[in-house]
């Protein structure tokens, strides 16, 4: 139950557990959308799916919403400077400036990789021997948290092994049956 004063990251926790819980979803997770020009939350889209697949899917979606609203904001920015600055244009629009500083999109999106890092291992750990799509899926609940990156974090990671690639493949794909497999401490 969240108290009275909680966060809005707790009560979207809190919101998709119960999803899940009562709509006996399997996987469930959110996307943020900011209100244009602001740094407000807008909404908080919430997807459940009983398949992971659908969670992988979705979050291939989430993954170029997100990329597209940090451009139409830094774009709305920019926009403004120039009217602040009585309609003349910058030399260098945002997207060619050499010091850009880290929107508070990258900034979360760092933190919520962090996680998904110190996830990844117990996942695999706890079951032995996975389904990627399975690990991929509970991996992808964190927001802001895409395939490219579960992908990138299991390679990493010296203590699991991929089981069921086919001869020409570095890296598991969705529904393809490959499995994750726990090596132990790293050392092998």
């Amino acid at each position: 139950m969240v108290q009275g004063g909680a966060s809005e990251d707790e009560l979207v926790a809190y919101y998709r557990t119960r999803l899940k819980q009562v709509g006996g979803y399997r996987y469930a997770t959110h996307t943020r959308v900011e209100k244009p020009g602001s740094k407000r939350t807008y909404f908080h889209l919430v997807f459940g799916t009983r398949h992971p697949l659908g969670i992988i899917k979705f979050k291939d979606i989430d993954r170029k919403a997100m990329l597209r609203q940090d451009e139409v904001k830094e774009a709305l920015k920019e926009e403004a400077r120039e009217l602040k600055s009585g309609g003349q244009q910058e030399m260098f629009s945002a997207e060619h400036t050499f010091s850009k500083r880290p929107t508070s999109f990258l900034q979360e999106r760092q933190r919520r990789l962090l996680e998904a890092e110190c996830l990844a291992t117990n996942v695999v750990a706890a079951r032995s021997i996975a389904e990627y799509d399975d690990v991929c899926a509970s991996l992808l609940e964190i927001p802001y948290v895409w395939e490219e990156d579960v992908r990138q974090i299991l390679h990493r990671a010296k203590a699991v092994r991929f089981e069921g690639l086919g001869p020409r493949q570095t890296s598991p794909q969705p529904g393809t049956g490959v499995r994750v497999v726990w090596k132990g401490d790293g050392r092998a």
